[in-house]
């Protein structure tokens, strides 16, 4: 927590994923209308440890970038119990 009451979260795994095959657009559009994923619209940024204060990044690249809810884990415990 920041000494202004800001929490901070950190994701040490991966932060999103990206579809870039038509099949697997199909499966994450279900996914997403189980609301087993969401889109992720959150931007990048770097902390400056000389100055203590975060930077922005510009979004990497402009594929639609998609995270699991409430965690990436999600989508694994999903699988499991789907038929197939």
């Amino acid at each position: 927590m920041l000494e202004d009451g800001t929490e901070l979260r950190f994701d040490h795994g991966a932060p999103y994923f990206t579809v870039s095959n038509g099949e697997v657009a199909r499966v994450v559009s279900g996914w997403e209308a189980r609301g087993i994923v969401a889109e992720w619209k959150a931007t990048f940024a770097c902390f400056d440890l000389a100055t203590g204060k975060f930077t922005d990044f510009e979004k990497e690249g402009t594929a639609k970038k998609y995270v699991g809810v409430p965690a990436m884990n999600s989508i694994c415990k999903s699988l499991c119990v789907e038929d197939g």
